[in-house]
């Protein structure tokens, strides 16, 4: 899971994504899929932590209110993981930025 984020970015990560959970769902109807976090037995690249932290964010907002986003979990990974970032900077303002996913629950 994680090496395909790092290759094909969160964009393309979420639309893959979310096609799978559908297809899930029109082959198997009561089917329910969740995004389990990944335990990371490494250290990883920064790139990565970014784009963790970025999925998570995706997983929160389309799965809001939802138990099937396992929130909590991934909410304690961004948390290990953004502490065990070596190197990080504390930028005085809150970045944000937009990158392209869907809105949609899967």
């Amino acid at each position: 899971m994680v090496s395909y984020l790092h290759r094909k970015g969160v964009s393309a990560y979420a639309r893959d994504w979310t096609q799978v959970v559908a297809r899930l769902g029109r082959r198997w109807p009561n089917v329910r899929v969740g995004p389990l976090a990944p335990i990371l037995r490494e250290t990883v690249p920064g790139g990565v932590t970014r784009a963790l932290v970025e999925l998570a964010a995706w997983f929160s907002k389309v799965y809001t209110g939802n138990i099937q986003g396992m929130d909590s979990c991934w909410t304690m990974l961004v948390n290990k993981i953004i502490g065990a970032s070596a190197g990080h900077t504390v930028l005085s303002q809150v970045e944000v930025y937009i990158f392209s996913v869907s809105a949609s629950q899967p």
